[in-house]
Formats: C-alpha cells, sequence, structure tokens
C-alpha cells in the first residue's frame, strides 16, 4: 500500500513538472520589466545566484550565459526601442 502511495505521488508530481515546463517553454508572450534588469544585474554582480528558470526566460541570445547582452535585450524592449519577438529565440553569432 505504501508503494503505491509513493508511486501515486511521484506520477502527480512529475506530471506538475511537466505542465510547468510545458508552461514555460510555450510562453509567447513574455513582459519583461525593470525588475527583470535588476534581477539579471544581480546576478552578473553575483549579489544572486541564476536558476535554471532565469537561463531559460533571461538567456535572450542562447549563449548559456546571462551576461550583459542579455540584459541590453531586456532593456531595449523594456524602453520600447526593439520589441523581442513571440519567440523567445534569438539566434546568436
Amino acid at each position: 500500500m505504501k508503494d503505491r502511495i509513493l508511486l501515486f505521488t511521484i506520477l502527480i508530481l512529475l506530471l506538475v513538472i511537466i505542465y510547468q515546463a510545458l508552461i514555460i517553454f510555450n510562453a509567447k508572450d513574455i513582459k519583461y520589466s525593470a525588475n527583470d534588469m535588476y534581477r539579471i544585474r544581480d546576478i552578473i554582480l553575483e549579489n544572486t545566484v541564476a536558476t535554471d528558470l532565469d537561463y531559460k526566460v533571461y538567456d535572450l541570445n542562447n549563449d548559456s550565459v546571462l551576461d550583459v547582452l542579455d540584459m541590453m535585450i531586456i532593456k531595449r524592449h523594456f524602453l520600447d526601442i526593439e520589441k523581442i519577438p513571440n519567440v523567445k529565440i534569438i539566434k546568436g553569432r
């Protein structure tokens, strides 16, 4: 009986993780704000540790590094200079 409860709990948690991953990967319109720029700044200055979600949301040039270039892309989007396209993949060099 305990094995069934454990298996059921694991399956539920797995479904929740898959659902959250689908929401993140299918996000079409992410609204970036000044708080997002501050988050990247803190990561760059090593005042905070980047999470996996930070890399998914803020690594806009897909170079696997959160740096000033990502912050610049968000800043240009925030200031209405250049909007980030609905598909969050900006090809790197």
